[in-house]
């Protein structure tokens, strides 16, 4: 948290510095950059990462991510950006846990936390915002030693007001005080009959032991997928892990939906096809019931030859749609470093328009230059355009220049365009590339009355330096 003996002077400059202004430096451009784009880039700290954006119900927007106070601290806060229709900076908030002595197995220990900021939400009376976030302990011998030891991570939910100021300063610790370890990927409020609800998926160490048919006894058994309803105040309603999803390898839940008979976990799930073989990522998109979290309609789509990764989603009610993103990591396919997509029916049947294999079919987005080779795509992000115009698609591509955004529009026959898209973000002009790195995070449309008015993305800028930022584009 903020209040550490590394890292206080820092934070006290930074709020000085950066309460009024966003900080705008040199900044990668894009090619062939686009008639009207605007851009915004934000200092609080010393360096930040970016997670997830939205748009607020006053037509601004909302980021959320991890500021580190100093270059060399090793913990990070969870940061807040509260912007209006372009970007500007209106406000800030940097949250945390204050360090101070370890209880339990870490007594004797002195614990700091390091927080990251992962999704946000907008209550539906618009009276103030929900994070998710991940806070890690980290233990030093004591509060003046410069190494400390990472232990467990947990999910960790914050209520802010509409001026970003926190409920409680510590925010509300899922599962305290025991030893495993979970992290959130996803969360969403579930407001149906006026009940208020948050439905969250990610990940848990505390596997079920002793599954069926495994010959490792467990070696390999690292992580199940956990789903927890919570209500209004987050306590927990109730909650499904190793009983559920438990596989035999490392199993994540990406993102979460709500359907209209029971929520929608999606994300991979690890299996080992072959003895001593490796394990592969299979999509997983599993049904559940709304009052217990048991499971109704669990789907598994891929083999030995594809590894999985992500599984990012977005649900289209009137269509009755799941569409789902994921990357395609490795594996024996000629579609590694690739993007998959497969969209379902709210019954989990594939609907994928001219499928290649499981459902899915695979998009390989145009390389920005003629220079650019070897590309690879790693998804961060999903969004459905409005009046059945497709999708688009958020990710970080790599190639033998480095690393940048792209953001990839996909029709609604999940053909890719012919001319102007992708979009690309951290090249110059030309074949000549920016010395600088950036990491996708989400994109969204920009929608007024229904209609398309632009496209709105943010990520990591610079990410190869010490002083890295959160940025915010539209276009």
């Amino acid at each position: 948290m903020v209040l550490t003996k590394r890292n206080l002077l820092a934070t006290l400059l930074t709020l000085v510095i950066g309460m009024q202004f966003s900080c705008k430096k040199d900044a990668p451009a894009p090619i062939n950059p686009p008639p009207s784009i605007l851009e915004q880039f934000y200092s609080i700290g010393a360096k930040q990462v970016a997670s997830d954006l939205i748009r607020t119900s006053d037509g601004g927007y909302l980021m959320v991510g991890t500021s580190y106070p100093n270059t060399t601290d090793p913990e990070g806060d969870i940061v807040v950006i509260k912007t209006d229709s372009i970007g500007v900076q209106q406000w800030h908030s940097l949250l945390g846990k204050t360090a101070g002595a370890g209880t339990g197995n870490l007594a004797g220990m002195h614990i700091e936390y390091h927080e990251e900021g992962v999704k946000i939400a907008e209550l539906p009376n618009q009276t103030g915002y929900t994070v998710a976030a991940n806070r890690t302990y980290v233990a030093y011998p004591t509060a003046s030693s410069t190494t400390g030891t990472k232990k467990q991570t947990k999910i960790v939910m914050y209520s802010l007001d509409n001026s970003g100021a926190a409920q409680t300063a510590d925010g509300h610790e899922l599962r305290a005080n025991t030893d495993f370890t979970e992290n959130v990927s996803d969360f969403k409020i579930d407001n149906s009959n006026g009940n208020l609800h948050y439905i969250l998926t990610g990940y848990t160490t505390n596997v079920n032991p002793n599954k069926p048919n495994d010959p490792n006894n467990g070696i390999y058994d690292l992580t199940d997928i956990v789903t927890i309803l919570m209500d209004a105040s987050f306590s927990e309603v109730w909650a499904t892990g190793a009983t559920a999803y438990g596989f035999l390898g490392k199993d994540h839940g990406t993102s979460v939906q709500i359907l209209p008979d029971g929520y929608l976990v999606v994300g991979t799930i690890e299996e080992q096809h072959t003895a001593n073989g490796p394990f592969m990522g299979r999509l997983a998109a599993i049904k559940m019931r709304k009052d217990n979290g048991v499971p109704t309609n669990p789907m598994y789509f891929g083999d030995q030859d594809y590894n999985f990764e992500g599984a990012y989603s977005t649900y289209d009610a009137t269509a009755g749609h799941i569409t789902i993103a994921a990357t395609v990591a490795g594996g024996n396919s000629a579609y590694t470093g690739q993007i998959a997509v497969l969209q379902l029916d709210e019954n989990l049947n594939a609907q994928t328009p001219n499928p290649i294999a499981f459902g899915l079919t695979f998009l390989d987005p145009t390389p920005p230059t003629a220079t650019s080779i070897n590309n690879s795509f790693k998804v961060q992000s999903i969004a459905a355009l409005p009046n059945n115009d497709g999708f688009l698609i958020a990710s970080t591509m790599t190639d033998n220049l480095g690393k940048d955004i792209c953001i990839s529009k996909l029709n609604d026959d999940f053909s890719l365009p012919a001319t102007d898209w992708p979009y690309y973000h951290g090249y110059t002009t030309g074949n000549s590339m920016s010395t600088t790195q950036e990491l996708a995070g989400t994109v969204l449309p920009v929608i007024d009355n229904n209609t398309l008015i632009g496209h709105a993305f943010t990520g990591t800028f610079n990410a190869n330096s010490s002083n890295s930022q959160i940025g915010w584009v539209r276009f």
